[in-house]
């Protein structure tokens, strides 16, 4: 089974509401590669609801996820049980961005900047507890326009990984070329942990 309700309301100086939510549940088998190679959650719930508001100059989400299942083998390599498991995950997630549009002279730029974070609270049986984690990052980019042929655009992401506990840093750009209108050639630079 599966419903789905979305619903969008415009708001005067163009803010604009959007909400909605979902549930999905029923059965599932998956075959997959390795030691849980067939893998079936007899009664599994999926769960979400979004709310967005937003402007041409700001938007901000939130969103929560629950994820509720048990789950058993099919069937079993040597050494492994097919004792039924319990699978929950519920996620929160809380954004926002900024745009500021400007030009200098005939360059026109797109800044872009905001934040997320995002909350797990994961309880599978065949985890040794409950893992609890907060998440977080902070992401800046810049668009310059520099005639109708070339752009140039530099990013940078900081987030936080607690599995990592630490910070990763994450700076890219691109030269992008647009010979014509239906055409992007791109060149792009980033770093990799």
């Amino acid at each position: 089974m599966r419903l789905d309700l979305r619903a969008t309301k415009d708001l005067p100086k163009d803010w604009k509401v959007r909400f909605g939510g979902g549930l999905s549940q029923g059965s599932l088998e998956t075959l997959g590669v390795g030691t849980l190679y067939d893998l079936v959650l007899p009664n599994f719930v999926s769960s979400e609801a979004t709310a967005i508001v937003s402007h041409p100059f700001f938007e901000s989400r939130v969103f929560y996820n629950r994820f509720q299942t048990d789950t058993t083998l099919n069937a079993a390599s040597v050494g492994q049980t097919l004792m039924p498991a319990r699978a929950e995950q519920n996620v929160l997630n809380v954004d926002a961005l900024f745009r500021l549009p400007f030009n200098t002279g005939n360059v026109v730029h797109k800044l872009t900047f905001g934040g997320v974070y995002r909350y797990k609270n994961i309880d599978f049986t065949f985890l040794d507890a409950r893992r609890i984690e907060h998440h977080g990052s902070f992401f800046l980019e810049e668009e310059a326009k520099i005639g109708k042929y070339l752009a140039l655009v530099g990013d940078y992401r900081l987030d936080y990984v607690p599995y990592l506990t630490g910070f990763v840093h994450s700076p890219r750009g691109a030269l992008l070329v647009h010979p014509t209108k239906l055409s992007t050639i791109r060149l792009s630079g980033a770093t990799q942990r």
